[in-house]
């Protein structure tokens, strides 16, 4: 059997005013409807929680039950808790994929 999933590292709507439908990420999420895990820094400058972290896991197309979004309280660079980061990814694909011996 073989699954599908993914995960975002620093996934974000960016809402960037721009000329052709398409250029922006955004115009993509509710495409996407396999299961997600989207994982940020809580502190993020680049893509700040309210503002575009949220929007952007909200436009997921993904059902709600098949979607998670984790955050850490880093800063933009996740990898500062990089066993967390680790452990969350391999759950998540474990979950999906299914575990690796």
């Amino acid at each position: 059997m073989f699954g599908a999933a993914s995960s975002l590292q620093a996934g974000a709507a960016v809402h960037r005013t721009v000329s052709h439908a398409g250029l922006d990420q955004a115009d993509f999420a509710p495409r996407l409807t396999k299961p997600v895990l989207m994982v940020n820094g809580r502190y993020d400058a680049t893509f700040p929680y309210e503002s575009a972290q949220l929007p952007l896991f909200h436009m997921l197309g993904t059902p709600a039950l098949d979607k998670r979004h984790v955050t850490f309280d880093t800063p933009h660079d996740v990898r500062q808790r990089g066993t967390d980061l680790v452990a969350a990814v391999l759950a998540w694909y474990g979950k999906y994929l299914g575990r690796v011996p």
